[in-house]
């Protein structure tokens, strides 16, 4: 087998898949809905981590954290398998999209604000609300997980020049996606396999700005969704071995350097790996239902929702042991962020106001 024949097996295309935007592929659903979940793993294992006794690396409550690695990285996986391949997507097309992020962002703010206030007696000083606003898209204010919300328009304001490319030159995003998995090896190695001197790294850079992680997965959306190669990771018993991977590289990471959050390993090899993995075994189910069609809407609500019922029911959660503490908080805290969600997007025009 020379070069040539494997440079053809590696780029071997798949039949065109644009997603339409009048259809939704349900798969991608169940990967935004696993993103979420993901998300609740970080957030409630933390939690439960620090403010009881567990203290080994290898327990319960660290690998359901250490699962939580998926959270981020697949979302804008998907944002790039799902954009990625239009037609005719101009600059102002970006900017409408950023718009009406930024303005169900704020609306669902508002609304978690509101919730503090009513269900957890925290005081909200309202004249300085529009300023912690534009602080939290930089993880810098008193809501800091918006942070999400500031990268994703920072990778929407990209978008346009980066589908170009995609349509009408492959070499060049390929080359461009290959620009960014190097830079993302490289911030790796530099901020945690091996800290130089001198060089700003990772740590000291907001989740906001960090760009070359979430550029790096959106294109690795795109590469998944033209390249049939990829796919060849989407088995389970992959997963399963990458997900043990995972969770034993990721206690190395914290053994050896003292970084115990997984925040700073999204461009390492194994998490990559792992990430390609669950998004190819879920993209190839045949889903169609309703309950997956109500949860579609709600992702964002239940997202920016989250820390508000996790704060409400975290001392209930801190009273059950270990071994089945983290898994009842994440899956107590997700029935109630998405339960809140669709309650939510059931108000009459709520489902216009806060349209992506």
């Amino acid at each position: 087998m020379n070069f040539a024949t494997i440079s053809r097996a590696l780029l071997a295309e798949k039949p065109d898949v644009i997603v339409s935007g009048q259809k939704r592929i349900q798969s991608l659903d169940m990967i935004k809905l696993l993103s979420f979940i993901g998300v609740l793993c970080l957030h409630c294992s933390y939690v439960y981590y620090f403010y009881t006794s567990v203290n080994s690396l290898w327990s319960v409550t660290r690998f359901v954290y250490c699962m939580g690695v998926l959270a981020i990285p697949l979302f804008f996986m998907v944002s790039g398998y799902q954009l990625l391949g239009r037609n005719n997507v101009s600059l102002a097309y970006s900017v409408g999209k950023i718009a009406r992020l930024l303005r169900a962002a704020f609306i669902l703010y508002l609304v978690a604000l509101a919730a503090e206030w009513l269900l957890l007696g925290m005081e909200v000083d309202i004249t300085g609300i529009p300023w912690q606003f534009c602080l939290n898209l930089f993880q810098k204010g008193d809501y800091g997980l918006l942070w999400f919300v500031g990268g994703l328009s920072l990778v929407y304001m990209a978008y346009p020049l980066v589908n170009r490319w995609y349509c009408g030159n492959k070499g060049l995003f390929l080359g461009l996606s290959v620009l960014l998995l190097a830079v993302m090896t490289a911030v790796f190695f530099v901020s945690v396999v091996r800290p130089m001197a001198g060089v700003t790294r990772e740590m000291g850079i907001s989740q906001t700005l960090r760009l070359w992680n979430w550029l790096g997965y959106f294109c690795l959306g795109g590469l998944f969704k033209r390249y049939k190669v990829l796919g060849a990771l989407g088995r389970l018993p992959v997963v399963v071995t990458m997900a043990c991977v995972c969770f034993v590289f990721l206690n190395l990471v914290m053994s050896r350097r003292g970084i115990w959050v997984c925040e700073y390993c999204y461009a390492s090899v194994p998490v990559i790996l792992f990430v390609i993995s669950v998004f190819a075994c879920i993209i190839k189910l045949k889903i169609d239902n309703r309950l997956m069609a109500e949860l579609a809407v709600v992702f964002m609500p239940a997202y920016i929702f989250g820390p508000v019922f996790q704060l409400l029911v975290t001392d209930w959660m801190l009273l059950l042991p270990e071994a089945v503490g983290t898994l009842v908080f994440v899956a107590v805290n997700a029935v109630l962020a998405l339960t809140a969600g669709w309650l939510l997007m059931k108000i009459p025009g709520a489902r216009k106001l806060l349209r992506l």
